[in-house]
């Protein structure tokens, strides 16, 4: 009776999970994940990464809100070569990110992937995770609720703690919050100026008026350029400065404020300084599905 009931447990799990290709690597989704609805009907959603890390030499790449792993599969799918920090909050996509590194490294086990179950940020407090569609949304705590909050680690302490002596990128998608992570990474930012990819999701004025004083910080204390995407994965601008992005931002806030017909939803920013620029150029050229010249 026991085996008849695992079976048939098994049999419904598997009517709700989906199996997702990434490159070489078989991965499984939770139920109702949107991956690959997105990705089908909108042929650049989630595809710039990978062209990114493939022209990295090295280093350490730290994806915070790592999800189920279809990022990293698809990163490790164009430079196995590089080392990963998987790094997701949420109890149950962290076990599905689990089983899908499993996979990864039996396929790639040169590759070098550390999971971490831990909610990163510096101040913001959150009282609790939100799962949908294959995403996970945090939730503020309450002043008078300031005790239960869901206890966060910075960025920082992670990457000293894993001895990320080269750190070559950090990509963020925590769903509006993600100036707090990007802000727990400061003295990784400072020391080792990586590369930055994260989502910016205003779903508050206060979340609009975090990222702006992002973007001014990241441009006047440590010179970072801005290549901005729309929520499909569309290149809107590249090699921006601070106030081309924030213009952009603000467009898109327009339309969360209701003053402007909505157009997108939110915005990927990719931040890199001088020394990454033929890096990001020939990124971006591929992500385009444009020639890529080798002295770009």
């Amino acid at each position: 009776m026991i085996r008849f009931l695992r079976k048939r447990l098994n049999r419904r799990r598997e009517r709700t999970e989906q199996d997702h290709r990434i490159g070489k690597f078989d991965i499984t989704l939770s139920a109702g994940h949107m991956l690959p609805v997105y990705q089908r009907d909108n042929p650049q959603y989630d595809r710039f990464l990978p062209c990114l890390v493939r022209e990295l030499p090295g280093g350490m790449v730290v994806d915070v809100g790592a999800n189920v792993g279809d990022t990293i599969a698809s990163m490790v799918d164009q430079n196995p070569d590089l080392s990963y920090i998987a790094i997701e909050a949420d109890d149950a996509y962290f076990g599905y990110l689990q089983r899908n590194l499993a996979k990864i490294k039996k396929v790639s086990p040169q590759t070098q992937i550390t999971p971490i179950m831990a909610l990163v940020g510096k101040t913001v407090k959150v009282g609790a995770l939100q799962g949908d569609k294959g995403t996970a949304k945090a939730v503020l705590s309450d002043a008078e609720d300031q005790d239960t909050a869901i206890q966060t680690r910075t960025l920082d302490d992670i990457v000293q703690a894993e001895h990320g002596t080269d750190l070559a990128l950090i990509k963020s998608d925590v769903d509006g919050f993600d100036f707090d992570v990007i802000n727990s990474a400061s003295g990784s930012i400072d020391a080792q100026g990586p590369l930055l990819y994260f989502e910016c999701q205003c779903d508050t004025v206060d979340q609009y008026q975090e990222f702006l004083e992002l973007l001014n910080r990241l441009s006047s204390q440590w010179d970072y350029t801005f290549s901005v995407f729309d929520n499909f994965g569309g290149v809107i601008v590249e090699n921006a400065d601070a106030s081309t992005s924030i213009s952009v931002l603000r467009y898109v806030q327009d339309q969360n404020d209701g003053t402007s017909k909505r157009t997108i939803y939110y915005c990927d920013i990719l931040a890199y300084r001088e020394n990454h620029t033929d890096i990001v150029t020939r990124a971006l050229l591929r992500h385009r599905k444009r020639p890529v010249q080798d002295n770009a």
